[in-house]
């Protein structure tokens, strides 16, 4: 595990929550792993990340089962390069479905091309709080941010 300067690795993973519109949001149903893309926002003011799902799919089932997720942000493109050059974030803590305005507001802004989806009665917007940080560059080279 590299031991960076605390206000180096907080500035990158501030990039890549605030960079980034997609993440692999990982949930488990009590029995198996699940993996599915995600459009994503990341809210400063309250250290909270905001995803949207449809309520009758997959994610929003384990959710309710098991409400703690892990969510992978990585600016990698698939290059050969990537393997050394890019960063990935992992963020794991627990999730609850909201009924904010605010947080419906914030991710209609960033992607208003499903402005109708995550307005829509049959959607579940989701806020992970998040309890840990893992940054991964440099292939191996790992470092680690708890909350609380």
């Amino acid at each position: 595990m590299k031991k960076e300067p605390k206000t180096e690795v907080k500035r990158e993973m501030t990039d890549l929550l605030n960079n980034c519109k997609l993440a692999t949001l990982s949930t488990f149903d009590g029995k198996s792993p699940y993996a599915s893309l995600v459009g994503f926002v990341y809210i400063t003011k309250s250290n909270s990340i905001i995803f949207a799902t449809p309520i009758k799919g997959r994610k929003y089932h384990n959710l309710k089962s098991t409400p703690r997720a892990a969510l992978l942000i990585s600016e990698a493109a698939g290059s050969d390069e990537d393997f050394y050059g890019a960063c990935a974030l992992t963020v794991t803590g627990p999730c609850t479905e909201i009924k904010s305005a605010d947080a419906i507001s914030s991710y209609a802004k960033k992607f208003p091309m499903l402005e109708d989806f995550v307005r829509s009665k049959e959607t579940a917007v989701f806020r992970l709080q998040p309890e840990s940080f893992y940054l991964v560059h440099n292939f191996q080279e790992v470092s680690e941010l708890h909350i609380g």
